[in-house]
């Protein structure tokens, strides 16, 4: 049960790092039993929160979350990775187990910048963002990650009290409606128009590129995003909630996309 009345102020520090617009953190952290747990983070940035390899929170300003279902007996692993504004950009986070807080943002927490990210092309309006699989932060959030060399992070502020919070709901996948095959990709219709990530399972070459633009309602097309392959079973998921009815995947022939399993997570938490 989240008890969002009673907490008012984080104990820890905000804290950030990193030179990147994308910058992920870790911090493991042990719990002596298993028992009911709620995560509090803010942010003027956009992030999402993974426990144990499972994203539990996504969002911006204060939110707060039960990941009482995540949390194990022993070793466990706290991921986020932010989306910064400014480079300044930062969070606080707590978990709070029966009253008591067991994990606080502070220095402990260790910190990369996310070299998968890259913005490519912008109108003055909007940006797409390139994603390469080949990036080493590939998979940080999964406990076994090794993030040897990681950077401790920097103290950007005092603990903050803050005001109400909102709870972060996770997102609902949904499978397209119809799926086409077009002469250098698939196109892929959900019907109506939809919020949420973009989920695409591929796998090609190395160094293979296939290129994902959402169409929202009438014709419009965004940016597209660049998605460079490792050569193995690789996975795109967008970082960022867009408004979606129609997807178009531009690739090559040495590129298999499993159409049967991309899904759009829909959100109830729109951001424009």
């Amino acid at each position: 049960m989240i008890m969002k009345s009673s907490f008012v102020k984080f104990n820890g520090s905000l804290i950030g790092g990193g030179n990147s617009i994308h910058t992920v953190f870790r911090r493991v952290f042990d719990l002596d039993e298993a028992a009911d747990c709620s995560c509090f983070i803010y942010t003027p940035g956009y992030f999402k929160l993974y426990i144990n390899g499972f994203m539990v929170a996504f969002g911006s300003g204060n939110i707060c979350c039960d990941i009482s279902d995540y949390i194990m007996p022993g070793e466990n692993t706290a991921a986020l990775h932010l989306q910064k504004n400014i480079p300044d950009d930062g969070f606080c986070l707590e978990i709070v187990s029966g009253g008591k807080s067991i994990l606080k943002s502070d220095q402990s927490f260790l910190f990369a910048d996310h070299e998968g990210y890259s913005i490519t092309s912008t109108d003055g309006k909007e940006f797409a963002e390139s994603y390469d699989s080949n990036a080493p932060q590939i998979g940080f959030e999964l406990c076994f990650f090794d993030d040897t060399g990681w950077q401790h992070a920097e103290i950007k502020g005092l603990p903050y009290t803050v005001g109400e919070f909102t709870e972060s709901k996770l997102p609902s996948p949904v499978k397209p409606r119809k799926v086409g095959k077009q002469k250098n990709g698939s196109e892929l219709d959900f019907g109506s128009l939809k919020h949420g990530f973009l989920y695409v399972p591929a796998k090609g070459n190395k160094g293979d590129i296939i290129k994902i633009s959402c169409i929202a309602e009438g014709n419009h097309k965004s940016l597209p995003e660049v998605w460079t392959l490792s050569g193995g079973d690789d996975e795109f998921c967008l970082f960022t909630e867009k408004s979606v009815r129609c997807v178009l995947l531009e690739y090559g022939s040495s590129v298999t996309v499993d159409t049967e399993y991309v899904r759009l997570l829909v959100t109830d938490q729109a951001r424009s």
